[in-house]
């Protein structure tokens, strides 16, 4: 075998051994978190992955008779961060400073530009007063809605409070969390990452 052809063949290998492993890199990036809940936890919920957030349309706290507008008229351009909340729950309060701190800040939208990534926080069984209170005690930036009566939590599912949803830029559900923790924290952060880079790819 002459040296020209040894090295064509050797060439040639190195191009397959090149293909394979670029065809075996995995894909980098966040991934949104595979929603994982139990037979008991699941029957909490109406409104599960893959489909169509509820077409709500409820009031602002601080409206004061202003007339309300529909959820989806507030959605980001990319993903929005929907959270379920009663001033009774002993998480709401971190759940409300996480959302503000961790959504809000960092994807905060130029005066005047829709968000690329929206919050809405919706106080369930609440009045008004006590939802302004709340939200302003946890240092919470965004909307806060009102469901007084609780007919909006009843569309979405029954008991466990507070609760998370991430919508996609069609106001689909792609990842919900029927609790508030640490590893709910994390997983909208990465639920939320992954939603705004698809929609910069």
């Amino acid at each position: 075998m002459t040296r020209s052809v040894l090295a064509l063949l050797l060439v040639c290998c190195g191009c397959c051994c090149l293909a394979v492993a670029q065809d075996e890199k995995p894909s980098k990036g966040p991934k949104v978190p595979e929603v994982l809940l139990s037979d008991q936890h699941q029957k909490m919920v109406k409104v599960g992955v893959g489909q169509e957030f509820p077409q709500l349309t409820l009031p602002q706290a601080d409206q004061e008779g202003g007339q309300p507008k529909p959820l989806s008229d507030q959605f980001g351009t990319a993903a929005t961060v929907v959270a379920v909340w009663h001033s009774d729950g002993a998480m709401a309060k971190s759940m409300l400073r996480d959302l503000s701190y961790d959504i809000a800040k960092r994807y905060q939208a130029k005066p005047g530009e829709k968000p690329q990534v929206a919050t809405l926080a919706i106080a369930t069984g609440t009045p008004a007063a006590e939802a302004i209170a709340e939200s302003t005690g946890a240092k919470y930036t965004g909307p806060v809605l009102i469901d007084e009566s609780g007919e909006a939590f009843d569309k979405l599912g029954t008991d466990r409070l507070p609760r998370i949803y991430v919508l996609n830029s069609k106001g689909q559900v792609v990842w919900l969390d029927i609790e508030y923790s640490l590893s709910t924290r994390r997983e909208m952060k990465q639920a939320v990452a992954a939603l705004v880079k698809k929609a910069a790819e």
